[in-house]
């Protein structure tokens, strides 16, 4: 076999009993082992078993747990202080990428996990029990800085991956349950026409906004399509037909598991075709006139040149980092503002204009009708008075 990196060592508490896994490079890919010294044999033979061959480490990991349980070994007494930090960089990771999961959902098991770093640090995963699921609850809560749906976030992850250490035999029984908080489900109500003034006043600002392109592009196209965050990011001018009016959503901006701002599918790997009315196609014209003037003043050396919609005066792509620092501006001027609740917007006026809720689904891009309908359930006593005062009529005629 090929020279070999020793990668982790699980020393046994029990004499003749240890292992480890190592990685070595094959002629053209990196392959894993492991090598296991049990117990010797009734006569005193030494028994050492080495097998390779295994594509990642985890499946040398699992190799071996199978063998060590299957030969009477107690895994669990053989493993180091095993952390959750650990395990979850070096074994939880990688169970997740091999279940073909989208960058987003490993990230956000990356940034959800960072909280419980701080609270468990290096004790044994074995260790977690019942008592250290109310008491990281409390620990949450008493950050101050979270909503509830967040800390039930926060716990059913720790309590994921404590459940894939039990299938890959890291743990016997997952301790760590306990009862979720309350959270308000209610839909964020959609903007007002006081709001949407104000919003716009505020990112149209010079005094207050130097670059005004930045926040107004994306703002428009998400107040008059509903289009998604990442989905407005990622349209090119390929993707604009400003002729026949509508725009074709194929890709979402996101950040990879690294922080690196990506172009992958969308949110429900669909292409779609959303219409736009006069003022937003007035609103393109005009700012992709803007572009070709403002690479012409500032000429190749200071234009950054690309085919993105939204972008800069300077024609850096704006992205989703961009897109937050707004949070502060908003917040300074007393405003409570969400990106997201211009698709809420968009889909409360369309279900008032009279939209048929199939059409509004295909504009939206839901996976399912029954996402849509929930803009039909949520009726306002306006709407109620109504329809109470056309069905009275219906008594008179």
């Amino acid at each position: 076999m090929a020279k070999r990196k020793i990668i982790k060592n699980y020393q046994a508490k029990k004499k003749g009993e240890q292992g480890s896994i190592f990685e070595y490079k094959g002629k053209t890919k990196t392959s894993y082992g492991y090598i296991l010294e049990l117990p010797p044999s009734p006569s005193g033979k030494r028994n050492k078993v080495e097998k390779g061959g295994f594509k990642s480490e985890m499946d040398a990991v699992l190799a071996k747990r199978k063998l060590e349980i299957s030969s009477g070994s107690n895994t669990r007494n053989n493993i180091e202080v095993l952390s959750l930090d650990y395990f979850f960089n070096k074994i939880f990771l990688k169970y997740l990428k091999n279940q073909v999961l989208k960058d987003g959902t490993i990230k956000g098991y990356i940034s959800n996990l960072k909280d419980a770093k701080n609270y468990f640090g290096n004790i044994n995963i074995i260790d977690i029990k019942k008592k250290d699921f109310e008491e990281y609850k409390n620990y949450l809560i008493e950050l101050n800085r979270l909503s509830n749906s967040t800390i039930n976030e926060k716990l059913k992850q720790v309590k994921n991956i404590l459940t894939v250490a039990v299938e890959l035999d890291y743990l016997e029984n997952n301790l760590f349950t306990g009862k979720m908080l309350k959270t308000d489900k209610k839909r964020k109500e959609p903007y007002s026409n006081e709001d949407i003034k104000n919003i716009f006043n505020i990112i149209t600002n010079k005094e207050i906004i130097k670059d005004t392109n930045k926040f107004y592009i994306p703002f428009m196209i998400a107040l008059h399509t509903g289009a998604r965050q990442g989905e407005i990011l990622a349209l090119k001018w390929e993707n604009v037909n400003l002729k026949d009016g509508y725009i074709i959503i194929d890709k979402s901006m996101k950040l990879d598991i690294d922080n690196n701002v990506v172009l992958g599918s969308t949110k429900t790997d669909n292409i779609r075709k959303v219409p736009i009315n006069n003022e937003l196609k007035k609103v393109l014209e005009s700012h992709k006139l803007g572009q070709k003037k403002n690479a012409l003043r500032l000429g190749k050396e200071e234009y950054i040149k690309s085919d993105f919609v939204c972008t800069y005066e300077n024609g850096k792509i704006v992205n989703m980092h961009t897109l937050s620092s707004v949070r502060y501006v908003m917040i300074n001027h007393c405003v409570d503002f969400q990106f997201h609740r211009f698709r809420h917007t968009y889909a409360t006026r369309a279900v008032k204009a009279g939209i048929h809720q199939k059409v509004l689904q295909d504009i939206l891009g839901h996976a399912d009708i029954a996402t849509t309908m929930e803009y039909y359930a949520s009726t306002d006593m306006d709407q109620m008075k109504e329809a109470a005062e056309l069905i009275y009529e219906t008594f008179e005629s």
